[in-house]
């Protein structure tokens, strides 16, 4: 899925991801950068799928999370201040959705139902941006030959 919003986004056309549940179609456009951005490891609006599970990341402190906080997490996490200044409105609001290549997509469209129906309900004049991310394992670096040692 990732790779085809990026391939239908940097040929200049516009994704749309449709869900159909219970008489109610929701089109999510999702956002992508064609240029790689900057990675941000504090960033609030990060959630993680591993293994079936929801993970938040907040200031490198994963916890599991269950739909019924969406709300909050909309007002709180996924609020987007260009600045510092929260006292300030949000510009928008982002979600970044990171996942495995093998991850269950249903949970995946679960979430994306629930946090539109949770959008919704904040009567926001904002937008909701969602990007999608590879999950990448952490790879450390490569071990330091002996001729890198010795210019040390």
């Amino acid at each position: 899925m990732i790779d085809r919003i990026h391939e239908i986004k940097c040929n200049d056309s516009l994704p749309k991801i449709i869900i159909e549940r219970s008489n109610l179609i929701k089109n999510i456009y999702p956002i992508e950068d064609c240029e790689p951005i900057l990675f941000h490891p504090k960033s609030k609006q990060y959630v993680t799928f591993v293994n079936t599970k929801l993970y938040h990341d907040s200031n490198n402190n994963y916890r599991e999370i269950g739909m019924d906080s969406l709300n909050w997490m909309l007002k709180n996490d996924f609020a987007y201040y260009r600045s510092n200044n929260e006292s300030d409105k949000p510009e928008s609001y982002l979600v970044i959705v990171e996942s495995s290549r093998n991850e269950n997509l249903e949970l995946i469209e679960k979430f994306l139902a629930n946090l539109t129906q949770e959008f919704d309900k904040l009567n926001s004049k904002l937008e909701l941006n969602i990007s999608f991310w590879e999950d990448l394992p952490y790879l450390p670096p490569p071990p330091t030959t002996e001729n890198e040692r010795q210019t040390e």
